[in-house]
């Protein structure tokens, strides 16, 4: 379009000719398996040294975990952390997802997470339809700076799935309850960096997996669960694990999450 349009344009006087479509719409879509260029992570946006729990993981999850993180300002390890509290990163024999370079890279441009569901629980990321509607609508123009051409977000692409998950936990963690967690108050304001203290990460943590409502995730053993009613508290309020007084060897599903998310 430029040689046959442009240039004939340049040469007639002015207002004569066609105009030149702008450069940036007609930007090819990613290849399949062809990451964006993310935005560079800083600081403690920029994911480190990770937990033993989590096991090897390849550059490209932890690019696509610094750049959520970057983006929304999160902790990279709390991302970390939930996605292990989900079970994605189970060891043999329960492991569920083949953490390759190729993988992740196929699973965020052209071919959905193996076994997530777009309607209802995910069976993925912890989100449900009506949840991840809300958040889609958030992340679409974040996503769209990384590839213009990108569609409506999908809960079954990893890339997608991380930028919600950030963006969910930025937004969950002030909290706003009146109850404790894990011996934290819920009540905190919304993070302007990645370095959070424990009330966000508590807050943030909650609210992501079980909403507002009561009940808190810190039922002795309750590690591998991925949270739910089989990780609350069966003595009801916050009367379980808590920060000052853990379970040293039968952690529950909010210790857990906790720990990784502080790269223990």
């Amino acid at each position: 379009e430029y040689f046959l349009k442009g240039i004939q344009t340049a040469l007639r006087p002015k207002g004569y000719g066609e105009p030149i479509t702008d450069g940036t719409l007609c930007k090819p879509s990613l290849a399949c398996g062809e990451l964006p260029k993310f935005p560079k992570a800083t600081g403690s946006c920029n994911l480190g040294g990770i937990s033993s729990r989590i096991g090897a993981i390849p550059q490209s999850l932890k690019d696509i975990i610094s750049a959520a993180a970057e983006t929304y300002k999160v902790p990279p390890n709390l991302i970390l952390g939930v996605m292990f509290g989900e079970g994605l990163f189970n060891q043999p024999p329960n492991q569920r997802f083949d953490w390759t370079d190729e993988n992740v890279k196929s699973w965020s441009t052209c071919t959905p997470v193996p076994g997530c569901q777009t309607s209802g629980d995910d069976h993925f990321m912890g989100f449900n339809g009506n949840t991840w509607q809300n958040i889609a609508k958030k992340i679409k123009p974040d996503l769209q700076q990384l590839d213009p051409n990108r569609g409506e977000p999908n809960v079954c692409n990893l890339l997608d799935a991380v930028y919600g998950l950030a963006w969910n936990l930025n937004d969950s963690a002030d909290g706003g309850m009146a109850f404790q967690c894990f011996g934290l108050d819920l009540k905190a304001s919304i993070p302007s960096s990645c370095t959070w203290n424990d009330n966000q990460f508590i807050s943030a943590i909650k609210i992501t997996e079980n909403g507002y409502e009561n009940g808190c995730f810190t039922k002795e053993n309750s590690c591998a669960t991925g949270g739910g009613y089989a990780a609350l508290c069966p003595s009801g309020g916050d009367t379980c694990e808590t920060i000052t007084n853990k379970y040293p060897t039968a952690p529950s599903h909010m210790g857990c999450v906790f720990d990784v998310a502080h790269g223990n």
